[in-house]
């Protein structure tokens, strides 16, 4: 049996979650590094692409440092985007009725920025690293792991109808183990992850001009 979901509460609730990533998003790379601009065109692209990187935004200032700091700053941008991505196709398609029943439904048509390239269903790649999404059906959620290429902890950022949007780090590099799918808290203490926090910050014209623009659009699909 499908899960009906009020439009408006559906557009809503997508466009808080929008509002939320951008300003966390922002906020970890002002943390980790300077340099890196990570604002994402939602609306105006030919194909409607979701959560694309606008190319001028893509450059990097080639005197920034090379060591894991900067590589996990990416690797969150890169993440960031495969999250935001996937929340916002799979709000559309509930918009119209059709609630993906796995993984591999809820990855197809994923716009990602051109840097990603999908090497199987929910599952990029970059020179980064390599990137898992999850996805549950009821209570709706995503989470994205990072498995990194260059040295630096393993990443889980997550984003649940119940909890939020939530980013765990492995406290040590390695191999460490990955929590299940949608794992408790608990779990992931006792696997050797921690919880980083997030704070927000207030959005700017363009970003809001943005979200204002897709929630006019979905709401009249």
């Amino acid at each position: 049996m499908k899960t009906k979901f009020k439009p408006s509460t559906v557009v809503i609730a997508s466009v808080l979650v929008t509002a939320t990533l951008i300003s966390v998003s922002s906020w970890l790379i002002s943390r980790y590094e300077r340099g890196v601009d990570v604002s994402v065109d939602y609306v105006n692209s030919p194909a409607r692409n979701v959560g694309a990187v606008k190319p001028a935004m893509q450059k990097i200032n080639a005197m920034e440092p090379d060591g894991e700091v900067f590589h996990t700053a990416k690797q969150v941008r890169e993440a960031s985007a495969i999250l935001l991505a996937a929340t916002l196709s799979n709000v559309q398609r509930r918009l119209g009725g059709r609630v993906p029943e796995n993984v591999a439904e809820a990855a197809n048509g994923v716009p990602v920025p051109g840097e990603l390239v999908m090497r199987s269903a929910g599952i990029w790649e970059s020179n980064e690293a390599i990137y898992y999404l999850r996805y549950r059906v009821t209570p709706i959620g995503f989470e994205v792991a990072v498995q990194p290429k260059n040295p630096g902890p393993k990443l889980l950022l997550r984003l649940d109808s119940r909890a939020g949007l939530e980013c765990w780090q492995a406290t040590k590099t390695g191999e460490v183990e990955v929590p299940a799918p949608f794992a408790t808290l608990a779990t992931f203490v006792g696997k050797g992850w921690a919880g980083q926090p997030l704070k927000t910050e207030e959005m700017n014209t363009q970003e809001k001009a943005a979200l204002i623009a897709w929630a006019q659009l979905a709401a009249k699909e």
